[in-house]
This record gives structure tokens, sequence and C-alpha cells, in this order.
């Protein structure tokens, strides 16, 4: 279904910001000042934006969904094992963020395996999803699409964020 530039800006501004809350919230994951919940959310969080940022990146279309190929008819990311590590995350955070997984059960032994929660992962996997952003980003300026700026402007606050520093800094 074509859209209309209005509802690609909209659409754009959504993609911003997951990049964004994927992006900031490494760090809160694992910051002692927070109370344990709150750290929890910030964790929860993190994959859910994450895992958007992937369907958004990697998976096919969905109707109901924004997508790439709004953007970019028939583009398709060059991945390896970063798209592999991602499709992970996904699978994570659908099993324990996004359904109430068995999973997320203790085994016989008592024994829960959690992957994907360590902050120097969480930021490993954001630092590929950025570089699949900046590939899509590339490409819509080489080809002169309306949304291009939109893009490189999420790409580089994503880049702060997981630098520490503040935007203007």
């Amino acid at each position: 279904m074509l859209r209309t530039q209005e509802q690609l800006d909209q659409g754009a501004l959504h993609v911003a910001f997951a990049i964004d809350m994927a992006c900031s919230l490494v760090p809160l994951t694992d910051d002692s000042s927070l109370p344990t919940a709150a750290s929890i959310a910030c964790l929860e969080s993190y994959h859910s934006h994450m895992r958007t940022l992937v369907e958004f990146l990697l998976h096919d279309r969905q109707k109901r969904d924004i997508h790439r190929h709004d953007y970019l008819p028939g583009w398709d990311p060059e991945v390896g094992l970063e798209g592999a590590r991602l499709e992970e995350l996904w699978s994570d955070a659908s099993q324990n963020v996004s359904h109430l997984s068995w999973k997320r059960v203790p085994d016989a032994n008592g024994v829960v395996v959690l992957t994907n929660v360590a902050p120097a992962n969480l930021a490993l996997l954001a630092g590929l999803m950025l570089a699949i952003v900046e590939s899509f980003t590339r490409e819509l300026e080489s080809t002169g699409h309306p949304n291009r700026v939109q893009f490189r402007a999420a790409l580089d606050l994503g880049h702060q964020r997981m630098s520490g520093k503040r935007p203007g800094e």
C-alpha cells in the first residue's frame, strides 16, 4: 500500500523514537540508583523497542506495521552474523517480554536461563541495529528520499546516546 508523505513522516517519527529509546535505555538497565522494578522496566522496554526495530529492518512486511519497504520498496539489508544476533534478541524479547512463555519458568532444577540482559550485550546489539539503520539511511540518502534527513537525525542521536553524550555536546 502506498503511503502519503505525511504518513511516512509520522512513521519515521515512530521509528526514530524506537531507536532513541533502545539506545537510551541500555545504561538504565543496570543503574543501581534506580529501584529494581524500574531497572527491569527499562530492560523490558529496551527489548520491546529493539523487537519492533528488528521487525522494521529484517522481517517480512506485515500490512499493519511500519516497514522499511514503505520507504525503500524492495530494499533488504545485507546481514550476516549481526542479523542472526538480532533475530535471537527478537526471539528472546518475544518469549520474555511480549508473551507469557514457558521459557520464563524455572526448569526442574530451578534454573531460568536469561539471555540478552547484560548491559554490554545490550549495547552490542543496539550497535548492530544502528549499523543496519546506517545502511538503510545511506540508501535513503542515495535516492534523495524525503525522509532521509529524519532517519539521519535519528541515527546520529542513537550514536550520541550510545556514547553517553547529550545532544549538542
